[in-house]
């Protein structure tokens, strides 16, 4: 055990060497250091800041998961704030310090590096320590020397509030921003309300805030308050408002998984789509938000109207939907008017095997719609005919005088739900010889 911890600790060594060397004579552009592979101490930390402080050619850099310790934190830190200044040539694009314990003292060297390396693009700060007012300050930083960032990840972070209305703020004023991911966040309603009022006059692309539950229908709320930052003072020094007037959003994916919005929700994000409030977006997961088959009616009414929703990949999963959702495909699909939904992902909404055979005839029957794909996975429930079959055996059997299963009567049974289940194998070979349809059941 010794000596291996020795030759251990020797290999890590020589590989950090290694890198040092490359950095100090300019061979290497990208660097990954993830700690299941190479773990970085606070010692190993400084000596590759004094490496980048030469480095003229880096452009990416990965941290991932280590204990870098304050002094190596500030060694890497200033040596990033210095580095495209200093050489003039090489610009760092993309940084990634996801599960690095970086806490709210560490933000302001982050804020530094940021603010002078104006190449970088991609920052990863998932799954950190630092707090909402940390948070808060470090995007005011950010906005008030109007540093320009494309992609942002702060996945698995407390930004609370505070950090999210700010956040919201540089939403608002753009720059470039096209892709944000707060997921697990714990933002609350002020929260989730400023960033709905942001995303539409956005001109991002791609917006992730899945497992934030006290969203709730604030979120959606924001849709119709696009002057809601102006009136938090409190989180906007300047009071500058958002314009009250839809500049046009240009959102496309909106990902709000474990949300808790609700049919209220739905309701409004429709709205805001019917309004023109979001006229571009043709991705939304609301998977697992406690809704009904209600919200489903109301999405499949705007999918089926002229000048209505643009949306291509719907995900309703895991929201206990029923058997009326087949009925209410079923009329979509035999409207004909069904003509931008290319995949529907309905898994887990409490259907069974009857209802899916019922999906596949409609889908054979009215194939000239725009879906390509429908996921149905995990869908073992409310197939009441066969419950009532099973309620009928268990009956029979405690009927039987003897109180022991019939043998024949089992293998009849068994018999039967081979049939079923054959029957339903065959309407997916006729469904993908009719059409073009992929239907993904398991």
């Amino acid at each position: 055990m010794v000596w291996g911890t020795v030759n251990r600790d020797e290999q890590i060594k020589s590989q950090i060497n290694g890198l040092i060397k490359q950095l100090e004579q300019n061979t290497i552009e990208s660097m990954f250091l993830l700690q299941s592979f190479l773990p970085i101490s606070p010692e190993s930390a400084i000596s590759i800041g004094d490496a980048l402080l030469k480095n003229k050619s880096l452009e990416e850099l990965y941290l991932s998961g280590h204990d870098l310790g304050l002094d190596g934190s500030k060694s890497i830190g200033n040596a990033l704030a210095q580095h495209t200044a200093a050489t003039g040539v090489g610009s760092l694009n993309s940084l990634d310090l996801c599960q690095n314990d970086i806490d709210d003292a560490a933000l302001p060297i982050l804020a530094k590096i940021l603010i002078k390396s104006t190449g970088v693009r991609v920052l990863n700060l998932a799954y950190n320590t630092f707090t909402p007012s940390g948070f808060a300050a470090f995007i005011d930083t950010l906005i008030s020397y109007q540093v320009r960032l494309e992609k942002l990840q702060f996945t698995g972070n407390n930004i609370g509030d505070d950090g999210a209305v700010q956040l919201a703020r540089m939403i608002a004023q753009n720059h470039g921003l096209n892709n944000i991911e707060v997921n697990d966040c714990q933002i609350g309603e002020v929260g989730a309300r400023a960033l709905g009022s942001a995303l539409v006059v956005w001109n991002g692309d791609h917006f992730a805030a899945s497992d934030n539950p006290r969203f709730s229908k604030a979120f959606s709320e924001g849709f119709m308050l696009a002057d809601f930052i102006g009136e938090h003072e409190h989180a906007n020094p300047d009071g500058a408002a958002l314009a009250t007037a839809n500049n046009g959003s240009q959102l496309r994916s909106l990902v709000l998984r474990g949300c808790h919005i609700g049919d209220e929700g739905i309701s409004l994000i429709v709205e805001a789509i019917m309004s023109g409030r979001l006229p571009s977006l043709n991705l939304l997961d609301v998977a697992v938000n406690s809704l009904t088959i209600r919200s489903l009616e109301m999405l499949a009414g705007i999918l089926t109207v002229a000048n209505g929703a643009k949306l291509k990949i719907l995900d309703v999963s895991c929201n206990e939907l029923g058997s009326e959702a087949v009925e209410i495909i079923a009329n979509c699909l035999q409207s004909g008017k069904l003509t931008t939904l290319t995949c529907l992902s309905i898994n887990n909404i409490n259907i069974g095997l009857t209802q899916l055979k019922q999906l596949c005839k409609y889908l054979i029957q009215f194939p000239n719609s725009s879906l390509h794909v429908i996921e149905t996975m995990g869908n073992n429930g409310d197939d009441k005919d066969k419950e009532k079959e099973q309620q009928n055996n268990k009956n029979n059997n405690n009927n039987n005088n003897n109180n022991t299963p019939d043998q024949h009567e089992d293998e009849e049974e068994e018999e039967g739900q081979a049939i079923v289940d054959d029957e339903f194998l065959d309407l997916l070979d006729q469904l993908y010889e009719d059409t073009e349809i992929d239907l993904k059941w398991k």
